[in-house]
């Protein structure tokens, strides 16, 4: 914790939390990161391949960004581009406050709690 670079970095990482309060990511898994927290200031909270029940929390970053699947995950962000950034999320909760919350190309059961969603295809949402 309070690490000015990466905090954790790992291949899979699970039970976790890392935080950043430099530039670093708070979190990074190469493949998978499972019940796991990440915090940054100025880039992403938590990254990884696939996320599953992670919460990942920036104030200029992107909270939660995984690169194929988010399931059960939860972003935030201040001011970054997005709370929550997915290929695939399911079961997603973003917020970003006058802004994107999630962005995904699918997502399905997900929804905003702050800002607006930018997803392509939406099932089980409104």
């Amino acid at each position: 914790m309070d690490c000015g670079s990466t905090a954790i970095y790992g291949q899979q990482v699970s039970d976790s939390r890392g935080q950043s309060v430099g530039g670093g990511y708070g979190l990074s898994a190469a493949t998978t990161a499972q019940n796991c927290y990440g915090s940054s200031g100025n880039s992403f909270g938590l990254y990884a391949n696939t996320a599953q029940n992670c919460c990942g929390v920036s104030t200029s970053g992107t909270g939660l960004y995984a690169e194929g699947t988010a399931i059960a995950c939860y972003g935030d962000t201040t001011t970054g581009p997005r709370g929550l950034y997915a290929r695939n999320a399911a079961f997603c909760v973003g917020s970003r406050p006058s802004g994107t919350a999630i962005e995904a190309t699918i997502a399905n059961g997900c929804w905003a709690e702050f800002g607006t969603l930018l997803i392509t295809f939406k099932y089980n949402m409104p």
